[in-house]
């Protein structure tokens, strides 16, 4: 093939001919001025434009990393449980030091350093500076790496902590004492307001609330809410179903699975009650996530309510007229 391409330029340089950008050619100086030869599909190009175009294309990435990152800084899990890092290789929020410093783990259960497995920790700090330590004296870590009384120094302390009228018993599912400890039950977790229905620590383990195969199952916090229907290593995982089914998905639009998470779809955008009908964010950008359009502006609720009717760079903004 390549014999023939050289007759045929040979033939085109007889002629006083030069090959232009895209047309075949053999070596360089078969190609117009300001153009080369490319050597794997012999073509004329021109360096000036693939460079520009390459540099193009390395802008686009840097601003999909950015924005990546910006959402995780952004998110829940930031906010909740310190993962405000970005991972380009698991395309994920992760957990950072800092995020854990600042997260709500942090501030209510004294889990302020940055654990082995790559989840926040309680720290011997983080326990006396709580929540937890100042409404209910949970100032001292434990070899369980968990916050809570020194009952080696306050066996009396303990025991009134964990009766069922008390604050414990209510948000942690403690509600008994047995050789000085406080214990939960299956019962207690369920109805804990703190440990199950914010955190979905909803099994007991005897001595605290933990996430179990039950938070994972279909009637579960963690499957009804956020699409994590599978119980893997410790935790619930998203599922297919699960995002399909969920209330992420019916409220937000993340109705779709990739990676082992929940991500939001075209279709999830557009039929999504809270970020299509109330904030007018009706389409999925390349983020990817729910961004405005000019017709999801109009009807939004925030529209009729706020008067953010015009459509922005990727949300709804205040109108001109």
């Amino acid at each position: 093939m390549r014999q023939i391409c050289l007759v045929l330029f040979t033939l085109m340089m007889l002629a006083g001919c030069k090959a232009e950008s895209g047309d075949d050619c053999g070596k360089d100086e078969d190609c117009a001025s300001g153009l080369r030869c490319d050597e794997t599909s012999f073509t004329c190009f021109s360096p000036k434009k693939r460079a520009e175009e390459a540099q193009r294309q390395a802008e686009v990435e840097a601003s999909k990393l950015l924005a990546k990152i910006s959402e995780c800084e952004q998110s829940d899990l930031c906010k909740g449980i310190g993962r405000c890092g970005y991972s380009e290789y698991s395309d994920e929020c992760t957990t950072t030091y800092t995020g854990c410093m600042n997260s709500t783990v942090c501030r209510m259960d004294g889990k302020c350093g940055m654990g082995e497995l790559g989840r926040c920790e309680t720290t011997i700090e983080g326990c006396k500076n709580s929540w937890a330590c100042g409404a209910l004296g949970f100032c001292f870590l434990t070899t369980y790496g968990t916050c809570f009384v020194d009952t080696t120094q306050d066996r009396t302390q303990t025991l009134s902590l964990c009766e069922p009228s008390s604050l414990l018993c209510k948000m942690n599912g403690l509600c008994s004492t047995r050789n000085g400890k406080c214990l939960t039950t299956d019962k207690t977790c369920r109805e804990s307001t703190y440990a199950c229905q914010e955190q979905g620590r909803c099994t007991s383990t005897g001595f605290g609330c933990v996430v179990g195969e039950a938070e994972c199952h279909e009637q579960g916090v963690s499957c009804k809410q956020n699409g994590r229907c599978s119980f893997e290593g410790g935790e619930c995982v998203a599922t297919k179903e699960g995002c399909k089914n969920s209330i992420t998905c019916e409220e937000g639009g993340w109705c779709g699975f990739e990676n082992g998470q929940c991500i939001p779809t075209e279709e999830g955008c557009r039929k999504s009650t809270k970020s299509c009908l109330d904030e007018g964010l009706c389409t999925l950008d390349s983020i990817p996530s729910c961004s405005a359009t000019e017709e999801g502006c109009k009807n939004s609720t925030f529209c009729k309510e706020r008067g953010l009717c015009k459509l922005g760079i990727s949300a709804c903004d205040y109108s001109l007229n």
